[in-house]
């Protein structure tokens, strides 16, 4: 793992020195839920509005193709029509992107690996929140795509974005079999400031 994170940054550094870096602020909002097979208590697919900031950088390869790592802040929201428990959870989130921006009008497209980690997860019921980070895996993996724009003429960044997750949500799943996975779809607005490859 520590092998893993040195080549991550020695591959941040080498970008950063060889090619030309755009940095961003954005926030918005999104809808998550969570799916659950063969469990009908864990399946909040009931989707709440939440919302999102935060930061990226973007690394140029060429004119065409960049690198984008980000990290953000997600606060997820969602209900199980079961009981009409609500349940909050909190994520920093990490993704790493590559994208391909189109050569007329600024249209970028992206794909790749985003890693979750939980900072907060609260379960709401009867006007009674309890505490269930214990019962919530503390890391979530999957994957995220999108497109997005950032105007030629204005600093001003806008993208749509969908995740999905790939590991269960809930711990105790990991033995009765039931699988549940995160879902969310995000639109953010934001500021760049840096140069592209000309």
């Amino acid at each position: 793992m520590r092998l893993l994170f040195l080549a991550f940054a020695l591959l941040l550094i080498f970008y950063t020195t060889n090619a030309q870096t755009r940095f961003g602020l954005k926030g918005g909002i999104g809808a998550s839920y969570i799916k659950s097979d063969n469990n009908k208590l864990r399946d909040f697919d009931k989707a709440r509005t939440s919302g999102f900031f935060g930061a990226t950088l973007e690394m140029f390869a060429n004119k065409r193709f960049s690198i984008q790592p980000e990290v953000g802040y997600a606060h997820e929201v969602a209900t199980e029509t079961y009981y009409g428990s609500l349940l909050t959870l909190g994520y920093i989130q990490l993704p790493v992107l590559l994208k391909y921006t189109m050569p007329i009008n600024s249209v970028s497209f992206y794909l790749g690996p985003q890693v979750n980690f939980l900072t907060k997860a609260t379960l709401k019921l009867n006007g009674q929140s309890s505490n269930i980070k214990d019962d919530v895996a503390q890391t979530d993996f999957g994957v995220v795509a999108g497109i997005g724009y950032v105007g030629q003429k204005t600093p001003i960044s806008f993208d749509i974005r969908a995740y999905q997750g790939l590991i269960n949500v809930f711990k105790d799943e990991f033995e009765d079999g039931t699988r549940s996975r995160n879902v969310v779809i995000s639109a953010t607005l934001g500021y760049v400031w840096g140069s592209s490859k000309k």
